[in-house]
């Protein structure tokens, strides 16, 4: 008879869950969603870090092409004569200009207006410049600052 009445009890029983377990079953749901939802913002950003190295490159790049073309500036001017220094490395500046007179490279523009700065002293010729670089993309701003100090020996 005990028999009977078990089965009999587990007939009228109606099944149903704790409600523990729904609200564990719910949460775990949206807590997965909410973590799949975080990862791919972050994603994003870490996809956004990853092009400013290439930024800064092309600011180094920059950075080079002003050393390199100020080596080259004040090369020529010195194979023209010591005299009139500066005046040659104006004139050899002007060579850098397109026909509207802008520049070819960014910067050069700043060594021009820091040609008083060239200081002749017995068989040494030394420039010490500043030189302000600036990049911009959509969410990007970069300004590169930094001082070079080029010395060259008259021949």
């Amino acid at each position: 008879m005990v028999i009977l009445r078990n089965k009999k009890f587990i007939k009228n029983k109606k099944a149903s869950t704790p409600i523990g377990v729904g609200l564990l079953v719910m949460l775990t749901i949206v807590l997965v969603f909410f973590t799949l939802y975080s990862f791919n913002i972050k994603n994003k950003d870490i996809q956004e870090k990853i092009n400013y190295p290439n930024s800064l490159d092309k600011i180094y790049v920059r950075e080079e092409l002003v050393n390199f073309y100020a080596n080259e500036i004040l090369d020529n001017s010195i194979a023209k004569g010591k005299d009139n220094l500066k005046e040659n490395v104006k004139a050899e500046l002007i060579r850098y200009k397109d026909k509207e007179g802008k520049y070819l490279v960014e910067g050069l523009k700043q060594l021009e207006e820091q040609t008083d700065k060239i200081k002749v002293e017995g068989s040494k010729v030394s420039w010490k410049f500043n030189m302000t670089l600036q990049y911009s993309e959509e969410n990007l701003k970069i300004s590169y600052n930094y001082n070079k100090d080029i010395e060259k020996k008259l021949s």
